[in-house]
């Protein structure tokens, strides 16, 4: 278990230097939108390798007081937590940023209808507005 935890140390270790690189790469690029998704995920991974760092300080103690239980408690807890940042570090290559998803300017046709009247229908004398004279509302003048 203590071997196989070093490794996922090992491991960590590198996920964590590779989403570093990622985002060394989104500032050079000035790309917010990958920085701030990538910042996001080595954050979390970060937390995650703190986790696994008191993991591994109570398994050792573990060891030390020859807890078989615990051991295997705080060793799931490190292969959880592995498998996390694992997640976390292919999250953070699948950041995509603005290069990727402006596909260029908005461009608008128009179509006129050719059988659209050219005279305008709210102007007097229109053939649409037929105004007549209401009806007196009482006889007396």
């Amino acid at each position: 278990m203590v071997n196989q935890s070093k490794d996922y140390f090992r491991g960590m270790g590198d996920v964590i230097k590779r989403i570093q690189t990622l985002q060394d790469q989104a500032k050079r690029e000035k790309d917010i939108i990958r920085l701030n998704c990538v910042t996001d995920k080595l954050v979390q991974a970060r937390v995650n390798v703190n986790i696994a760092e008191q993991s591994m300080a109570t398994m050792q103690e573990s060891i030390a007081r020859n807890d078989e239980g615990e051991q295997t408690h705080e060793f799931t807890r490190l292969t959880i937590v592995n498998q996390k940042v694992t997640v976390l570090g292919a999250e953070a290559e699948n950041c995509i940023g603005e290069d990727l998803s402006f596909v260029g300017a908005t461009r608008v046709d128009v179509e006129v209808d050719p059988n659209i009247p050219q005279y305008d229908p709210t102007q007097p004398g229109s053939p649409f507005i037929d105004i007549q004279r209401p009806p007196e509302a009482s006889p007396i003048n």
